[in-house]
């Protein structure tokens, strides 16, 4: 308080000689009393400057620091970026590869399907090559063998017939006696007989080999058959064989066959159909996941581009900001750096004073001397032959002295006006770079208040397309859990309904199938168009 109170005082004793310059000066002691605890506030202001430079220097040190620290932070959200970026593309891989798998795996059941169908074929042709070599009987000399598996060397030794033996041996001539003769007339006979009998049980056994051939034929023609006339055709020709030869029992075994060919041949068709189906929804499944995929990836793209941008104009901001600070505090260093000079320069001319004020009393006190000297007059004539004479000379001297002394004192007060008036500007200027200062503080505190809520908000926003993707896809895989349990129970259904419906309600139903698969086909593109509206409204809401 002392020194404040002394600088303001000294401001009006020096400023009050400047604006009336011809009012007589105050006495020399009074300015010294002034003057003496200028001391003391140099010091004050000396011990101030001092501690405005270690503050300066701490201020700087912390300005590293925190720049130091936003570079790490910087490089540590663009390693999470990369991380979730990495993290995002092992999931699309991870899912590609479930969907291989499940293609696999379909491609896996197809070739078992098609094992088990060659392997089925493989029984029904050896089935058939015994039901052949049954009905034809094996010839003289051959011999047949099957195999799992066929052998790399095959050697089999034929043998020749006794039959054969027994007639090479008869080829011999013999003698026979006459009763012999007639008994082997007797056998002869018989054996004529026989061979008669044995004729027509040949005959009567091959035509029934050639319609039992005749019925396999017409059984694989009714199977194989793709067109409606040969089917016709193969069961007019079986009714014309078999309506003459066998008995009622047996033409009702075969219709019970055809219409159990029929109901295979409809079940298969049916399941084909619905294998068909399951395949074009699983497909639309399929397509319906990449256009979920194309669009999730572009957002997380166009998010990531966004946070991109966000994070170089937050560390442009932050840099400016760092750059800003650094020439504030430079600018400070330098006002305080001016300030210590002026200081000098003050204490320079407050000693310029003090010796101006000391040779002011030293002339004062000579003047006084002359004025003595010249002031004393002798009574007597011899004493003023020894009365020196008047001297002009010092006092013309003091004069310009005291002139000078005071065009020195006009000069310091003119400089002290000039410091006194840079001082203020100067003050006025640190305050107003403090103003600026703290508003661009305070401005940049409220953008990174927005970019911090801007980024808190894109980040829930992310979770929830994250949340919404999973609850999608356990949507998705509970409707395939479903459309497969509806699947087998249509099987079910279809196996029950088969065993009792002919096969015009076959048809029938086969016909109602076709216009349901029609009437979904329109329902599954009218959700398509709908899905697609909703994504696109959504989208507009967030782009808003």
């Amino acid at each position: 308080m002392n020194h404040r109170f002394f600088f303001s005082f000294y401001r009006v004793s020096i400023h009050s000689p400047s604006k009336d310059l011809d009012s007589p000066l105050p006495p020399i002691e009074e300015r010294l009393a002034y003057l003496r605890p200028s001391r003391e506030l140099l010091q004050f202001y000396r011990q101030k400057i001092a501690q405005y430079d270690g503050e300066h220097e701490e201020l700087l040190q912390m300005l590293e620091r925190f720049k130091s620290i936003t570079e790490d932070q910087h490089k540590l959200q663009y390693d999470i970026q990369e991380r979730e970026r990495e993290v995002t593309q092992l999931q699309s891989a991870l899912s590609d590869m479930q969907v291989y798998l499940f293609q696999e795996r379909e491609q896996s059941l197809r070739l078992y399907a098609e094992n088990d169908r060659l392997k089925i074929r493989e029984l029904e042709d050896r089935k058939k090559i015994h039901h052949l070599l049954a009905l034809v009987g094996p010839d003289a000399g051959e011999i047949t063998y099957f195999h799992q598996e066929p052998p790399h060397k095959v050697a089999i030794t034929q043998r020749l017939p006794e039959s054969m033996f027994d007639e090479n041996l008869s080829l011999r001539p013999t003698k026979q006696r006459p009763a012999a003769a007639t008994k082997e007339a007797n056998r002869k006979t018989k054996s004529a007989g026989d061979g008669v009998e044995k004729y027509k049980n040949d005959n009567q056994t091959l035509l029934l080999q050639v319609l039992l051939h005749c019925e396999n034929v017409l059984i694989v023609t009714l199977i194989s058959g793709t067109t409606k006339w040969k089917k016709m055709a193969s069961i007019s020709l079986f009714f014309f064989f078999f309506s003459h030869i066998y008995t009622m029992f047996q033409v009702v075994v075969i219709f019970t066959v055809l219409a159990c060919v029929f109901q295979v041949e409809a079940l298969q068709a049916q399941m084909e159909e619905q294998t068909r189906l399951v395949r074009e929804q699983v497909e639309a499944l399929l397509e319906d996941r990449r256009i979920i995929t194309e669009e999730s990836q572009a957002q997380r793209q166009r998010d990531q581009q966004r946070i991109i941008a966000l994070s170089e104009k937050l560390q442009q901001t932050q840099n400016l900001l760092h750059e800003s600070t650094r020439d504030f505090l430079q600018q400070k260093f330098d006002a305080r750096a001016n300030e210590k000079s002026w200081i000098v320069e003050k204490d320079q001319l407050l000693r310029e004073l003090d010796s101006c004020h000391h040779r002011l009393m030293r002339a004062k006190a000579r003047f006084d001397g002359a004025e003595l000297t010249k002031s004393w007059q002798p009574s007597s004539s011899r004493s003023a032959l020894f009365v020196p004479r008047p001297q002009p000379e010092p006092s013309d001297q003091h004069k310009e002295e005291k002139k000078a002394l005071q065009d020195d004192l006009k000069q310091a007060h003119k400089l002290a006006e000039m410091f006194r008036e840079q001082c203020i500007t100067l003050e006025t200027e640190l305050s107003q770079i403090r103003e600026e200062g703290d508003v661009g503080r305070e401005i940049f505190k409220e953008r990174s208040d927005k970019m911090a809520k801007r980024l808190q908000l894109m980040t829930q926003r992310y979770e929830a397309l994250e949340k919404r993707r999973v609850m999608e896809v356990e949507g998705f895989k509970a409707d395939l859990k479903l459309l497969r349990q509806k699947l087998k129970d249509v099987e079910k259904q279809l196996l029950k309904v088969t065993l009792n419906i002919g096969p015009n309600q076959d048809l029938a139903i086969l016909h109602e199938v076709r216009q349901t698969n029609s009437r979904t086909k329109k329902v599954q593109n009218e959700l398509m168009a709908l899905k697609a509206k909703i994504y696109g409204l959504e989208n507009e809401l967030r782009i808003s």
